[in-house]
């Protein structure tokens, strides 16, 4: 059998997602930064204690406060946006999955009708072997070639993505992040 593997597919898709959401933070060094955005709530706390009875000092106090909870409002709704196109992209996938294990399926029989009665099966089973290379751009798949000309693919825990019947996967997509 062959292992084909998705391994930099995924993590690209992983890094990419990290720098998005790293980037929604900020760096330290920016004034509008979450961190920033915290430290300067508590260095305006820190002077309140100071002088509590000083009303600048505590409308100051509320003003970083409320920018640092408007920061952390402003990362919950924006980490959603992300949230909601890695949601929708594996809702995606999953789809595409279960297309190209119905034309692996599909083929193989084919392939397997035109052994039986002496066809040649070369452009199915290159046209299958397209396939199989797209479907590990995505996932990591097992391949064990049969006599009769088929092709199981299975994950590499041994799970039965196509054989003598194919998987189907599904993927319910999420509402909110909370």
């Amino acid at each position: 059998s062959l292992f084909v593997t998705s391994t930099n597919a995924q993590y690209d898709t992983q890094s990419t997602y990290f720098d998005q959401i790293q980037s929604l933070f900020g760096s330290p060094d920016q004034g509008l930064s979450l961190s920033a955005r915290i430290d300067s709530a508590l260095a305006a706390f820190g002077d309140l204690s100071l002088d509590a009875a000083s009303a600048v000092r505590r409308a100051d106090a509320m003003a970083q406060l409320s920018q640092m909870t408007g920061s952390f409002a402003r990362l919950a709704d924006e980490i959603q946006v992300i949230r909601t196109d890695i949601d929708r992209r594996i809702n995606d996938q999953v789809s595409t999955l279960n297309g190209l294990f119905e034309q692996v399926f599909q083929l193989n029989q084919d392939i397997e009708r035109s052994n039986v009665v002496g066809s040649d099966a070369t452009s199915l089973q290159d046209q299958r072997d397209g396939i199989i290379r797209e479907i590990s751009g995505l996932i990591d798949v097992r391949v064990t070639e049969k006599a009769n000309g088929e092709v199981h693919l299975a994950t590499q825990d041994g799970f039965i993505l196509v054989g003598d019947l194919r998987s189907e996967f599904s993927y319910t997509l999420q509402n909110t992040f909370s």
